[in-house]
């Protein structure tokens, strides 16, 4: 009785365990989306330290202290099983102050900043910390992209980061438990409101601020008010009289003092800042990088707003690959009996073999020659006649041929287009098919003219590639392209690598082979043997 008891207990445990909900997707529920979501939370007053000479001038020391308000929005939903992450915000400048200098936003207060100026101010490279929780020691890091100008309503220009399960919440505690194990017991936690607090402890953990923009304007200001006061003086001294006999008064003489004082004065304004603002080179950099990030995800849609932030997220799972679409060829059979099809990471048969011709993964889509009907051929036998043959009489015997055409698949096995009647999804009837690296690759040819286009796992155009170039491969932000004549008798042909801004990363290279860019090299193979590696700006090692 006492053990029937125990069992009791324990199934009852079960039950409960088999009800609660999984606090992320799982192998059986992947494409569910899980959202954690907070409110648009206000950092009040953030104090941003920045180098005294941005206010005033190049002999100022010291720093000087700008004080902001951010608004910020987070956002951790599950995209096909694994976190994302996304924060997005925008700013308002309040006042800046170093020994020497005073400046607000706030009309009345100390010395106004137009708005035409306060719009150039740039906020830069912040990280901000959130606190999911009241009472939990820990918390995530976001960085919120680029920030538009001070005032703007619209949200930072930024991308989704998608960090590995243990390194999605931080702290600062000593945990013994496994971390993965751990983040998804907070993740699941944090479920059950679907919220982050908005009261919790939430920190601005770095910020940079440019001010150059309103240093320049103060100096350009106080230039105008000394040339001013130098006008004015010159016209006290212009009204001393040229007689010498005449006395010359002790205002005469301090007009004349003050007068090259004022001089003195403007130039050194004129002096105290450059006629060139120097170029933020961090910013410029992480905006170019996201621009990228960006462009190579065509189904991302920068929000306009905090309210359109969670469909941008949403629609950015169109750029994951699924793990339900992670198939792998195999096959069966040899000569004309050879078939292949897919399989998933367990080994079990996805997709039956009933292709010809198969890319060798599916993710997402694939490519496979596809079986759409047969036909009967009817073939000469020359040298056999039975019966009465008369004069230049062949016999025939018929054979039956299987239709085959390049067919674009999902991992369903469904048909997304073929060869033949694709125009209609691509806009043009491709010349060629070709799946590289887990992209399709098809060509259009024109009067001779041949153009690569390059789609994503989602059938999404991610790059029209120059004429007369052939995609060869992709990794590193560039695509490796060979120019599709000879250059030599040598057999070597023209290679080049090219970005998503439209240009080669360097100019083209002669050479027998190119391979893509592996942690930063590319291997580049020539005619005569050698081999060399070059770096993304065109400089080579051996």
């Amino acid at each position: 009785m006492k053990f029937a008891s125990i069992r009791f207990v324990f199934l009852i445990i079960a039950l409960i365990l088999s009800l609660h909900p999984p606090a992320f997707a799982d192998d059986e529920d992947i494409a569910r989306i899980d959202k954690v979501e907070s409110d648009v939370i206000t950092f009040k007053d953030v104090q941003v330290r920045f180098p005294a000479p941005m206010l005033d001038g190049w002999e100022a020391t010291g720093e000087g202290t700008a004080w902001v308000d951010i608004r910020a929005k987070l956002l951790i939903y599950t995209l096909w099983g694994e976190p994302v992450v996304y924060c997005t915000a925008n700013w308002t400048f309040k006042k800046a102050q170093t020994n020497n200098s005073f400046v607000s936003t706030i009309k009345g207060v100390g010395t106004y900043v137009p708005d035409d100026i306060a719009e150039k101010i740039d906020l830069y490279s912040v990280d901000l910390k959130f606190s999911p929780s009241l009472f939990e020691n820990v918390w995530v890091e976001c960085d919120p992209g680029i920030f538009g100008a001070s005032g703007n309503p619209n949200v930072s220009f930024n991308i989704p980061g998608s960090p590995n399960w243990d390194d999605l919440f931080q702290s600062n505690g000593f945990e013994l438990s496994d971390a993965i194990k751990r983040a998804k017991s907070y993740y699941r936690d944090l479920l059950k409101t679907g919220k982050v607090q908005t009261n919790a402890l939430h920190e601005v953990q770095k910020a940079h601020i440019n001010l150059y923009a309103v240093g320049e304007w103060l100096a350009k200001r106080d230039q105008k008010i000394a040339q001013d006061k130098l006008d004015q003086a010159r016209t006290r001294q212009n009204d001393i009289p040229d007689d010498p006999e005449k006395e010359i008064s002790e205002a005469d003489i301090q007009n004349l003092f003050e007068t090259t004082f004022r001089a003195q004065r403007l130039e050194h304004i004129k002096d105290r800042f450059p006629t060139d603002i120097p170029e933020n080179e961090d910013l410029l950099v992480r905006e170019k990088s996201l621009s990228q990030q960006i462009a190579s995800c065509p189904s991302f849609h920068q929000p306009d707003g905090f309210e359109d932030a969670p469909d941008a997220l949403v629609a950015y799972r169109a750029c994951l690959p699924s793990p339900l679409d992670e198939l792998v060829d195999f096959s069966v059979g040899e000569g004309n009996d050879y078939r292949c099809g897919y399989k998933d990471k367990h080994g079990k048969v996805v997709l039956e073999a009933e292709y010809t011709n198969c890319s060798s993964s599916l993710n997402g889509i694939g490519l496979v020659k596809k079986i759409v009907g047969t036909r009967e051929i009817s073939l000469p036998i020359f040298g056999l006649c039975s019966g009465r043959c008369s004069s230049g009489t062949v016999s025939h015997t018929t054979h039956t041929e299987n239709i085959t055409k390049w067919t674009i698949i999902n991992s369903r096995g469904q048909t997304l287009a073929q060869e033949g009647n694709a125009a209609d999804f691509f806009g043009f009837e491709p010349y060629r098919f070709r799946f590289y690296d887990g992209y399709l690759v098809l060509t259009r040819k024109e009067n001779d003219v041949e153009q690569d286009f390059v789609y994503d796992t989602r059938m999404k155009l991610k790059m029209s590639l120059p004429e007369n170039w052939h995609y060869q491969g992709y990794s590193e932000g560039l695509f490796v392209l060979q120019s599709n004549a000879d250059r030599n008798d040598g057999g070597e042909y023209l290679f080049g690598y090219y970005g998503f801004d439209g240009q080669f990363a360097f100019d083209p290279i002669e050479a027998k082979d190119a391979d893509p860019f592996e942690k930063g090299l590319a291997r580049i193979e020539f005619s005569d043997g050698e081999v060399l590696y070059f770096e993304k700006n065109g400089r080579y090692v051996r």
